[in-house]
């Protein structure tokens, strides 16, 4: 950019500012931050879950075929069973599939196991 350019070239931090119409402070807070200055700070709450253990959620789902409350359990970081629901919606790869109905017990067979 044309401050370094300015900057390289042995004019002072006031000189640049004149140059370019911009405040000393400016130039001083660019020349010491440098491209860092124009990045935006992320804002939000910070996932629970990320990257490695977010994987490891879903290949316990699909491997092992465990529930959202076993997952929860092994995880290291105990996090609750809607958050670890959470990374497996958003996971395109894993869909819920309800489970087949089971027949009745009759009670003749009860009596009989």
């Amino acid at each position: 950019m044309m401050i370094n350019e300015h900057y390289r070239g042995g004019k002072s931090n006031r000189e640049i500012g004149r140059l370019l119409g911009r405040d000393e402070k400016a130039i001083r807070n660019y020349l010491k931050r440098g491209k860092a200055s124009s990045l935006t700070k992320r804002t939000g709450r910070k996932p629970k879950i990320v990257g490695r253990e977010a994987r490891r959620v879903v290949r316990l789902a699909i491997v092992r075929n465990l529930s959202a409350q076993e997952i929860a359990g092994l995880l290291p970081s105990t996090p609750s069973k809607s958050t670890v629901l959470r990374v497996l919606r958003s996971n395109r790869y894993v869909t819920y599939a309800k489970r087949r109905l089971t027949p009745a017990i009759k009670p003749l067979i009860r009596r009989l196991g």
